[in-house]
């Protein structure tokens, strides 16, 4: 048995605790910053999502030496290049290649056909000294000899760390989450979300402190999972 004391003394006003519409800008940036952007819709109503949609114009077909080379000194210039494997089937050795894309930052995108690739990847590129981003590296590779070091920065396991329970890891599900995008599914618009997207995930990835699970367990065992797909059991 207990007596509650009615007398004792509060601090408290049924006024002052109305509710109050929050800060838009202020809530919405923290939400963003901790992962929670399924919430923002909920208190403030949807946003309309943006609709970009990119034709094939926009990809430069590498069809010449001249061009190979241009692209080729472009990358060398760069500091962060995203590469994107073009390729139909699902399992090692079914898979048939058909080329490469590569954008960069300032959005340029290009195509490299399987027939360039001997030429493209004879020249020296130091690929190491580059932030390399893509979509399943696991893929590049398992098909590219020339990416053998852990050094591809990948999207699609980037976005499971933030969210392990997440239903669809498809680059479009999460250029419409991450970035309030909607594109048309085709491979150019896919390799224009590489870049945007890894910049986006990783500011979440730095927030949450998950850049040292990233660098340390995940990024070095992608090459350790292609190997061991590419040797079977």
């Amino acid at each position: 048995m207990v007596l509650i004391e009615r007398q004792a003394p509060l601090d408290f006003h049924l006024a002052a605790a109305e509710f109050q519409i929050p800060d838009k800008e202020k809530l919405e940036n923290s939400l963003n910053k901790l992962g929670f952007q399924s919430l923002i819709p909920k208190i403030f109503g949807a946003t309309k999502v943006k609709t970009l949609e990119q034709t094939e114009e926009s990809l430069a077909i590498i069809n010449v030496f001249s061009d190979l080379q241009k692209l080729i000194e472009k990358i060398k210039q760069e500091k962060i290049v995203a590469i994107l494997l073009d390729f139909q089937g699902e399992r090692w050795g079914e898979r048939k290649v058909k080329g490469l894309g590569i954008s960069f930052p300032h959005g340029d995108l290009f195509y490299v056909p399987q027939r360039f690739f001997e030429p493209f990847f004879a020249e020296k590129i130091n690929w190491p000294a580059k932030k390399i981003i893509s979509f399943e590296a696991k893929i590049i590779f398992e098909e590219l000899n020339e990416f053998s070091l852990p050094l591809i920065e990948d999207i699609k396991i980037l976005a499971w760390l933030l969210d392990a329970d997440r239903k669809n890891y498809d680059i479009f599900s999460l250029g419409k989450f991450f970035l309030r995008q909607e594109r048309e599914h085709s491979f150019e618009n896919s390799l224009a979300l590489l870049i945007p997207l890894w910049e986006a995930i990783q500011k979440k990835i730095t927030a949450l402190q998950l850049e040292g699970v990233w660098q340390e367990v995940e990024k070095p065992l992608i090459p350790i999972l292609s190997s061991m797909e590419k040797s079977g059991i």
